[in-house]
């Protein structure tokens, strides 16, 4: 098909199921927003979306890595706050380690 052809049907698509309008290379970056929040790793989302260089896939969807930075820092800040004795962190800070060390 050609491009016309794609984004007539993909736009009577979406006046069928009620959606906003929106381009068809949209879907592309839906999708790879949504496989980071998912935690898919940077390097197989570029090489899903074809890209040959990490660095095009990390700035074109540095908005979204930069919102998963502020969720891990606030999961991490539960975690601490819920776990403020050493004791029950130590499990945790050893197997990092030895993953790290391995």
């Amino acid at each position: 098909m050609d491009g016309p052809t794609v984004t007539r049907r993909f736009k009577a698509v979406l006046a069928a199921a009620g959606l906003p309008t929106m381009r068809f290379h949209d879907l592309r970056h839906s999708f790879a927003s949504l496989q980071l929040a998912q935690g898919t790793a940077s390097r197989v989302l570029m090489e899903q979306l074809g890209h040959s260089d990490i660095r095009l896939t990390l700035n074109l969807y540095s908005h979204v890595l930069s919102n998963l930075q502020t969720e891990a820092a606030i999961r991490l800040d539960e975690l601490l706050a819920h776990n403020s004795d050493a004791a029950d962190l130590a499990p945790v800070a050893t197997s990092v380690a030895t993953q790290s060390i391995g």
